[in-house]
């Protein structure tokens, strides 16, 4: 008796464990949502999902997936797919994964109809002004930028017809998919809920969303903000209530650095091979999907406000840049033709 006492009891305190850690990778807030949060990519990751169905197994279903694109495309895992791809000779065929082959055909979309303002093959530049692996600190010579300039270039890679196999023109190419691996991660988590019949959800890898139908019963859409471009505060320029499209934004304000006491971005120009500067702090670009908003973003920053909002209004795009004023902390909000609309909401 006093056995079956004792199991009964144990067996009651492991399911009050149980419970409560399923509680806990599920989480709730006020509003009775599923949330998933945690750190992934040197940043962070929050998922909020609008749903009566309550599921515990999405958590370990959603690091599996950000856990599976690590594999595949960063730069600071050795053994990741990209790594690969960047320690092959020219003379080597490289077969890519599929979820590669498809990432590739968004790569090479987005180069194509950016002039080239997007090319993740600007890796080598990004190490040598110390954004990448390197925390370097030592100011790179023109002449070294000039040598790293004769092997930059997307299309100095070779693609078979279908992006299934790559081929390097020359060994030193180096690619680094930060500039849009945040918004695949995005898309691939998004499309995993929309496959499991979750329709109304947020999706937030370090500021790149992906939004579907409503944040709650009874209130429609969700509330997105673009930050204000300032370093260490956390302040919103425009909050604005949307559904159904994909957000991302790259700014200066964030990741940068300084050499001789001048603040250098992050965003490195595939044609010069310098830091851009200029007065664009920020672009955000609305889109379908989140690679190819993340993507478009990059590009525009790379390209500057003028060029920038010139493409922005070609290829019909959301875009939304914000201009610093050097003299103060005022920063003018500029809309791209096809986001205009966006003003009324």
């Amino acid at each position: 008796m006093i056995d079956n006492m004792r199991t009964l009891k144990i067996f009651s305190i492991l399911l009050i464990i149980s419970i409560a850690l399923c509680m806990f990778f599920i989480g709730k807030d006020k509003k009775g949502r599923m949330v998933f949060e945690g750190k992934t990519y040197g940043t962070y990751y929050k998922i909020i999902i609008n749903s009566p169905k309550q599921n515990p197994e999405l958590d370990n279903d959603i690091k599996q997936i950000l856990k599976m694109i690590d594999n595949q495309m960063s730069v600071f895992n050795p053994h990741s797919e990209i790594s690969r791809i960047n320690q092959t000779a020219a003379d080597k065929k490289i077969k890519l994964s599929a979820p590669m082959q498809n990432l590739m055909k968004k790569i090479n979309e987005v180069y194509q109809k950016s002039n080239h303002a997007f090319d993740p093959t600007v890796g080598p530049l990004v190490e040598i002004w110390g954004f990448g692996t390197q925390q370097t600190k030592e100011k790179p010579t023109p002449e070294k930028i000039s040598k790293i300039l004769e092997y930059t270039g997307f299309d100095k890679l070779a693609f078979s017809p279908n992006f299934d196999t790559l081929q390097k023109q020359d060994s030193r190419v180096n690619l680094n998919l930060s500039a849009i691996a945040k918004g695949y991660a995005v898309d691939s988590v998004a499309n995993f809920l929309e496959l499991h019949d979750y329709h109304d959800y947020l999706v937030d890898i370090g500021g790149e969303m992906r939004i579907s139908g409503n944040r709650s019963p009874k209130e429609t859409g969700w509330n997105v903000a673009i930050a204000a471009p300032l370093e260490n505060k956390n302040e919103n320029t425009l909050v604005l209530t949307l559904s159904n499209t994909a957000v991302a934004t790259s700014g200066d304000y964030r990741n940068f650095t300084y050499y001789d006491g001048k603040k250098i971005s992050h965003t490195i120009s595939p044609q010069s091979g310098y830091p851009v500067e200029g007065d664009l702090a920020s672009a955000t670009v609305f889109y379908p999907h989140a690679a190819i908003a993340d993507a478009y973003a990059t590009a525009i920053m790379a390209l500057g406000a003028e060029e920038g909002l010139k493409m922005a209004d070609a290829l019909d795009l959301q875009a939304i840049l914000i201009l610093r004023n050097p003299q103060n902390e005022n920063f003018e909000i500029i809309y791209s033709q096809a986001a205009r609309s966006l003003q009324k909401e």
